[in-house]
């Protein structure tokens, strides 16, 4: 439904003069409020032609006027005849944008004061300031004046009208535009609208009538219902496959705390099994050292105790030679020979254990069941007298050179310690001038140690190696530090080997500086040459040096 082009650019005309006014046949003439609007002003003021005439405007002809009420220059507008329902004042308060800000500023004074009443005949807000002028002119003295909070209040009527309209089931009545039937639906706005919305606030919008709006609506939700139908379908199947899913995922995930408690408990059997096996090597290692301590405690009571009874019958035999030679026997004799066998014998007198007992928490000890672990118990600590020394270093060095020797410790048993942490100390001083000289010591975490020293004196040294404050077997030892010879340049000494060559490129030196062009030495200004003259076999530039290769 189209309305036409002269009603539609009279529409137009209306709304940029004022957008938010109705039709001119909504409007009662602001003069006699009796006749029929024909003239309406951008000031919002509307007129009859009756009461524009006495209002003897010289160049009414022509639309240029002022306005009878507020006497605002401007063009009118005109319209056709059309039935007039309301009067000014009502149709200013249907207005819903009047009322919708309760910060609403003076239309008149430019000092934007808070607007506290409307005047509907001028149809704007007024300043406490302005309505007393407003009273004061002859020409607005009689001008209906609304406080604002009147307003206020009529439009909160108009919504309890409207929604008591839509609870007694008059909700296809306009809202805007009252008695007025809601036959059209405006598709820009998607909503219902009346014939005279057309022209007001949807103007130039594209509608249909409500009956094809209807069909339409039908046809578009038949369409989507059919559309729908499918959609369910593929939901109701991704419910059913996340409802698997999560079963699954329960059903995986009791599988994996499953396997996880299996793993854990296999890990802590495997370490209460390594646990054990370490306390029993423990005991065991106690057991063996207190046999071992109390057989010695044994054969040592015991040899004291000949040797003691040796010594008496050796005394009482003494005294009885001095007192009577006579009375001597050989069974006295024999007492000397078993004193001498004693005395020549070996006794065991130093202890054959120690109290020494190391745990390693991080040592790997291999694997139990299946799992790697760690922990190992060493009973035995190392041996002085079965721990091997070895190394040239213990036998020559040479000057301010750096010597080395390896040492690896053993137990009583003769078995090779595994770990590390042992208490092995190095010492060397020099023969005469008691120079010392300092030792650096590698633990290897396997029971063995590397010593390097660097002897600054030529001539004999002494160097002890001690494990836990014991020397170990040939310590200490007697090293022979030589001189060092001075180590003669296999090249020359020249500026360059571009020179040096005569100009050869397959020509090296030991500066590492290249010449451009395809040499292989260096040459004078380029990067890395020394600046000065140097030896071609190490890069030296000390004329008077040790070639350093």
């Amino acid at each position: 439904m189209h309305i036409s082009d002269e009603k539609k650019s009279r529409a137009m005309a209306t709304a940029d003069s004022y957008h938010s006014l109705r039709r001119l046949k909504h409007l009662q003439c602001g003069c006699c409020h009796t006749k029929q609007v024909t003239k309406l002003f951008p000031c919002s003021h509307a007129f009859c032609a009756a009461c524009l005439d006495n209002h003897q405007q010289p160049d009414y002809d022509t639309d240029e006027s002022t306005c009878p009420i507020c006497l605002s220059p401007g063009r009118s507008t005109g319209e056709g005849n059309g039935s007039m329902n309301n009067s000014t004042r009502q149709s200013s308060l249907e207005l819903g944008h009047f009322t919708s800000d309760p910060q609403l500023k003076c239309d008149l004074c430019t000092d934007s004061e808070v607007a506290v009443l409307h005047c509907d005949a001028c149809m704007c807000y007024l300043c406490e300031f302005c309505h007393q002028a407003h009273r004061r002119q002859t020409r607005t003295s009689q001008h209906p004046l609304v406080p604002l909070s009147a307003v206020h209040g009529s439009s909160r009527r108009q919504q309890s009208k409207k929604k008591q309209r839509q609870e007694d089931g008059h909700a296809m009545s306009c809202d805007q535009h009252e008695g007025q039937r809601l036959s059209l639906y405006c598709n820009s706005c998607v909503v219902p609208i009346c014939q005279e919305c057309t022209v007001d606030n949807h103007f130039n919008h594209t509608f249909v009538t409500l009956e094809d709006a209807k069909l339409q609506y039908s046809d578009t939700m038949h369409d989507l219902l059919m559309q729908a139908q499918p959609l369910v379908s593929t939901l109701n199947d991704s419910l059913q496959n996340i409802e698997l899913l999560i079963s699954g995922i329960r059903e995986k995930a009791d599988g994996v705390a499953q396997s996880i408690y299996e793993s854990i408990d296999a890990r802590i059997y495997a370490l209460q099994e390594h646990k054990r096996m370490l306390v029993s090597e423990l005991q065991e290692a106690v057991h063996h050292k207190e046999n071992t301590l109390r057989m010695q405690f044994q054969t040592l009571s015991q040899s004291v105790q000949e040797v003691q009874e040796l010594c008496v019958d050796g005394s009482r035999a003494l005294q009885k030679s001095e007192s009577d030679c006579d009375g001597f026997t050989t069974s006295d004799f024999s007492i000397v020979q078993q004193l001498k066998d004693t005395l020549l014998a070996e006794h065991e007198c130093q202890p054959q254990e120690d109290d020494y007992l190391q745990f390693f928490p991080d040592a790997s000890a291999g694997h139990c069941n299946g799992f790697e672990v760690f922990g190992v118990v060493d009973p035995h600590g190392p041996s002085p007298l079965h721990s091997v020394v070895e190394g040239e270093g213990i036998f020559t060095a040479q000057q301010r050179k750096m010597a080395a020797f390896k040492v690896t410790l053993y137990n009583r048993y003769g078995q090779r310690k595994k770990m590390g942490g042992d208490k092995l100390e190095a010492y060397m001083c020099s023969v005469g001038n008691a120079g010392v000289v300092s030792t650096s010591i590698t633990d290897n975490k396997d029971g063995s140690y590397q010593v390097a020293y660097t002897a600054e004196r030529a001539g004999e040294h002494r160097l002890s190696v001690t494990i836990n404050g014991m020397h170990l077997q040939r310590s200490p030892f007697t090293v022979d530090v030589v001189p060092r010879r001075k180590k003669k340049h296999r090249g020359i000494y020249h500026c360059c080997t571009f020179c040096s060559s005569e100009g050869k490129k397959h020509i090296r030196c030991g500066c590492g500086s290249v010449m451009p062009g395809g040499y292989s030495g260096c040459g004078h200004g380029h990067p890395g040459h020394p600046g000065r003259s140097h030896w071609s076999c190490c890069g030296s530039t000390t004329k008077n040096s040790e070639c350093t290769l």
